[in-house]
Order: C-alpha cells, then sequence, then structure tokens
C-alpha cells in the first residue's frame, strides 16, 4: 500500500505509459503507410468498381436492354437536339455512352488495363457500338453539337476490342 501512495512510482508507471503510447503511435504510423501503399496500388480494383456501380444504374441497364431489344426511337426537340425514347415513349438517359466515354479516358491514362475493358465491358462495348440507332444517335449529336468527337471514346474502345 505504501507503494502505491509513492509519487516516484506514478512518477515510473507515468513514463513507462508515455514511452508505451510513443511505441504505439510510432507503429500505427507504419501500419497506416502501408495500408496507404495497398490503397494505391488497388486502385484498378477501385475504378473497376466505380465503373461497376456505373453500368448497374437503372439508366444504364434500361439504355443497354434497349439496345438489345432495337426498342430505341430517336426525335430531336424544337432546337434540333436528338434525344432517344423506348417504343412505350419513356425517355433514355444516353448514361450508358457518357459511362463508356469515362471507361475510354481510364484506359488511354493507364488507370485501368485492355484486358479488364474486355473482359469485363467487352459485350457491352460491341452491342452499343454495332447498334444502328445508337450509331444515328451519335450522328445526330455530333451534327447538332457540331463536333467530330464527340463520343469518340466509344469508338475507340470498339477499335481496341477488335485489334
Amino acid at each position: 500500500m505504501i507503494i502505491l501512495l509513492n509519487s516516484d512510482f506514478w512518477t515510473i508507471v507515468s513514463s513507462i505509459g508515455s514511452i508505451l503510447s510513443g511505441v504505439f503511435t510510432i507503429l500505427l504510423f507504419f501500419v497506416g503507410i502501408s495500408q496507404i501503399k495497398k490503397l494505391v496500388s488497388s486502385g484498378e480494383l477501385d475504378l473497376y468498381y466505380k465503373l461497376k456501380q456505373d453500368f448497374s444504374s437503372s439508366e444504364s441497364i434500361t439504355l443497354y436492354n434497349c439496345i438489345i431489344g432495337n426498342d430505341i426511337i430517336i426525335h430531336t426537340d424544337n432546337n434540333g437536339r436528338p434525344y432517344m425514347m423506348t417504343n412505350q415513349n419513356d425517355f433514355l438517359s444516353d448514361e450508358l455512352l457518357n459511362h463508356l466515354e469515362d471507361m475510354d479516358i481510364f484506359l488511354q491514362r493507364k488507370l485501368i488495363k485492355k484486358n479488364t475493358i474486355i473482359e469485363g465491358y467487352g459485350t457491352i462495348v460491341e452491342r452499343t457500338w454495332n447498334s444502328q440507332l445508337i450509331q444515328q444517335y451519335i450522328n445526330l449529336k455530333r451534327t447538332f453539337y457540331q463536333t467530330e468527337t464527340l463520343h469518340t471514346g466509344l469508338e475507340h474502345l470498339h477499335t481496341i476490342i477488335n485489334e
């Protein structure tokens, strides 16, 4: 009991606690650095997960199903801007085309591998690019926006897949 009341005892315990706390902090620092390195090296997996989420959106799935079923009608508004609808007059978003453009940017910046695209999205790219209705829509958009570079990423992905 006398030892517990001795101030030197608590000074020593406090010093040991401070040393252990410092060692633990340094250990956590090195563990954190190793985890950050793993996250950086798993960047492609993160992009792959992002792409999976993008392609799983209801708008992307709806457009893709309409491409497969040839269920697209292309219209232009009063200003000549093209848009797509289903045969049931439901509006179609071209979000899928935008995701394919993003994928091409990731590929060109070497953030994702060619094989990842071919194995995971090759069929989507091919069916989308080979759809005459999508080709018509892209051409109308290029004419409306007066640019030939619109959706060239999709065309580039198609070319890469067929090499």
